[in-house]
Formats: structure tokens, C-alpha cells, sequence
């Protein structure tokens, strides 16, 4: 069973929980999301709990987490994280929940007109017209 890393403070890592990209087009697509208002761009050395207490305030459909030289290397769903870390924003530590969400491929849907990936199909923010 995968190992839950930790910061110094005891929190759960964003990159124990990201989908890493495999191919290069899931790469561009991805980081044609960071400029969507609904994607949360932090680096994967943050911790989950924090993090879903922002994505909750704001409205974020996705996670993408990001390396020290700025470049996409996962990405999460809020519906994911949110399942891990639960409303109260404590990650569980129900081993068996963290290795179902831990590196899972999101179902993601490529918006056209707003140029990123989401969640939902159709998107909400760029309805077919």
C-alpha cells in the first residue's frame, strides 16, 4: 500500500494525491488550464487539507499542481480531494480511501471555446451554443 508522505507540520502532500500526466498532450491541455478562473495552481509540496479550503471558497473544479521550475506535474479533482479530505478540510487517514484517490486519472472534458480542461460536459461556463 502506497505510503502517505507528510510535511514538517504533519500534513498530507497534493502531489501524493495528483494524477501525473503521461502524455504530452494531457501536459499542454493542462497547462492551457492553469489560466481558467475555476483551476487552483499550487505547488505539490502543499497540503491537502489547506488546499480544500480554498478550492471550497472559490468555486474550483480542478486542482494543478505545479514543480519548483513552475511546470504542471498533477492534477486533481475538487471532487477527489474533497473525498480524501472530507468538508471539515482534515485529510482522512483511511489508507484504503488514499490509495483509490492517490495518482487516479481524472474524467476530464476539453472545453473548446474556453480552451481547458474541466469536469463537466458540457462546461458550464462555455455552453454549445
Amino acid at each position: 500500500m502506497p505510503l502517505m508522505r507528510k510535511d514538517g507540520d504533519g500534513n498530507i502532500l497534493l502531489s501524493d494525491l495528483a494524477y501525473s500526466p503521461e502524455m504530452p498532450k494531457e501536459n499542454e491541455r493542462l497547462q492551457m488550464t492553469r489560466a481558467w478562473a475555476r483551476a487552483l495552481v499550487v505547488p505539490e509540496h502543499f497540503d491537502a487539507g489547506g488546499t480544500s479550503k480554498v478550492a471550497g471558497l472559490n468555486e474550483i473544479d480542478l486542482i494543478i499542481t505545479v514543480d519548483a521550475a513552475d511546470q504542471v506535474s498533477g492534477v486533481l479533482t475538487v471532487g477527489d480531494l474533497m473525498q480524501f479530505v472530507g468538508k471539515d478540510g482534515v485529510p482522512s487517514v483511511d489508507r484504503d480511501k488514499f490509495a483509490i484517490i492517490r495518482g487516479r486519472r481524472p474524467k476530464l472534458h476539453w472545453c473548446e471555446e474556453g480552451k481547458h480542461d474541466t469536469t463537466e460536459d458540457p462546461c458550464s461556463q462555455h455552453p454549445p451554443k
